[in-house]
């Protein structure tokens, strides 16, 4: 058996001792449970928002990507563009040419005719 001393139950301080204790560990408990939702919440935010930004990260990708075929399908208009301007450039130098070859012809004749009219007229 017990001695007396320990088997007496514990004084009215003692117990509202144990009770403080008790309450202050169970109170603590709440708390981290309060801190462990709050902390799963947090989680679960940053989860969504990496979520996000991944989606976002794949819209700028196929964005980029719809672009740079653009700037191809710009560039390769651009190049035929100035092919053709060049063949312009080319079908209208030749005119020019023709043009000022058939001017000095017309030119050569023109003096020719000049040259014999003198010539008869100086022979009359």
């Amino acid at each position: 058996a017990l001695p007396s001393a320990l088997r007496r139950s514990p004084t009215i301080p003692q117990q509202s001792e144990a009770t403080h204790l008790h309450t202050k560990h169970c109170s603590s408990g709440d708390e981290a449970n309060t801190r462990a939702e709050e902390l799963q919440n947090q989680v679960s935010t940053l989860r969504e928002a990496a979520a996000e930004m991944e989606d976002g990260l794949q819209l700028a990708d196929a964005e980029a990507s719809l672009a740079a075929r653009e700037c191809e399908s710009l560039r390769a208009d651009i190049e035929r563009t100035d092919r053709l301007h060049e063949v312009e450039m080319a079908r209208a130098e030749a005119s020019r040419d023709g043009d000022l070859a058939d001017r000095d012809e017309a030119i050569t004749s023109l003096e020719t005719e000049v040259a014999r009219a003198r010539s008869a007229t100086a022979k009359s």
